[in-house]
C-alpha cells in the first residue's frame, strides 16, 4: 500500500487548502507526512493514520507508566 521511504513534506497552508484532496491522497496512498505551515512555521501536520495510532499507543503507554516522585 505504500511506498517503503515515505517523504516529509512542507507546504502552506494556502496550498494545502486548494489541494487538500490531493494531500489526502499522497498521505494515504505513499505514507508521505505533509507539515503545514503558515508564513513558513510549522503549524500542524497530516500524516497516515497508521502513524497516528503509533502516537495514540505511545500516549497511552506514557499514561500507563507509574510516575516517579523526585527525590
Amino acid at each position: 500500500m505504500s511506498e517503503s521511504n515515505p517523504q516529509v513534506i512542507e507546504m502552506s497552508l494556502t496550498k494545502a487548502r486548494v489541494s487538500f484532496s490531493e494531500c489526502i491522497n499522497q498521505v494515504r496512498f505513499r505514507a508521505d507526512r505533509i507539515i503545514v505551515t503558515s508564513y513558513g512555521e510549522p503549524k500542524a501536520a497530516i500524516v497516515p493514520i497508521e502513524d497516528l495510532r503509533r502516537l495514540q499507543e505511545l500516549d497511552r503507554a506514557r499514561v500507563d507508566q507509574p510516575q516517579h516522585m523526585p527525590a
